[in-house]
């Protein structure tokens, strides 16, 4: 039976190529037949063109619901341009706000000292510990090999001071390369002003600045320290930071010391060059 069936199949299939081929021929020699030829053929192939074109059409509304069209696309992109426009905008708004007191003090800052260069950071080294970093600033700013680099500070007294931040040690036109307080390749002196006692800070633990007396004397926690101006690494009377830990060392020798800098390294964007006038 299953044989009979594909036999009658096939029985089927040659005689509708056949039919073809003979309407082919006689439309040929006989012109009249033409039309009615025509009829057939058509009345054959339009349910496939039907077909195609449905399918073309279900192609092109998937393309156009996926992609879009151009007016579409240009449309879409020009909302996502200004929606991170105003993104940016609204993450300018924050930084403002959040940072309103810095802002201000830097302000101030710089209107006391209109002859420093305001400089931002480009670049910081690969080390968690901020000890060298880049400005935006350069040779034709006038910015100078040996050049000191503050930032705004409020003391106890709400005077706005510079705070220490390192040291200027490779200059290019447009940029500078800074070694920050935090670079334990530097050793430097400071001062305790009240007892005019003289240290030097010779190590940095987690941005804590560690060092000892060179006389044996008392100093407490709490006190202020400054640039001592000796040892020719900075200028005196430049402020470093506070002693929160006064100790004995081990072999009672010498008083050791720790000192924290107001400087945030790890939020400071904003900095400003204090020409270094010893190396003049």
């Amino acid at each position: 039976m299953l044989y009979y069936k594909k036999n009658k199949s096939k029985k089927k299939h040659y005689i509708t190529i056949l039919s073809l081929i003979l309407l082919i021929i006689i439309s040929t020699f006989v012109p009249k037949a033409n039309s009615f030829a025509s009829k057939v053929v058509s009345y054959i192939t339009t349910p496939l063109s039907r077909a195609t074109a449905f399918v073309n059409d279900s192609i092109s509304s998937i393309i156009d619901y996926s992609i879009g069209t151009k007016p579409n696309r240009d449309m879409v992109n020009k909302l996502t341009e200004e929606n991170q426009k105003l993104k940016k905008e609204v993450n300018d708004l924050r930084y403002v706000v959040s940072n309103e007191k810095y802002l201000k003090d830097s302000y101030e800052f710089f209107n006391k000292n209109n002859n420093f260069i305001k400089a931002n950071i480009i670049m910081l080294d690969n080390d968690e510990f901020f000890k060298q970093f880049i400005i935006n600033k350069g040779k034709k700013h006038g910015v100078k090999m040996g050049d000191i680099i503050l930032t705004s500070y409020r003391d106890n007294s709400n005077n706005i001071v510079g705070a220490l931040v390192g040291k200027v040690v490779s200059v290019e036109n447009g940029s500078a390369i800074v070694s920050s307080i935090l670079d334990d390749k530097y050793n430097f002196t400071f001062e305790d002003l009240k007892t005019s006692t003289i240290g030097i800070i010779n190590e940095r633990t987690n941005g804590i600045l560690e060092g000892y007396l060179l006389e044996k004397a008392e100093i407490k926690v709490g006190e202020k320290v400054y640039t001592s101006g000796t040892g020719g690494r900075y200028p005196k009377g430049i402020y470093i930071g506070e002693i929160v830990s006064s100790s004995e060392s081990f072999d009672r020798l010498r008083r050791v010391v720790k000192i924290k800098s107001p400087v945030e390294f790890s939020k400071i964007y904003e900095v400003f060059v204090m020409p270094n006038e010893e190396i003049q």
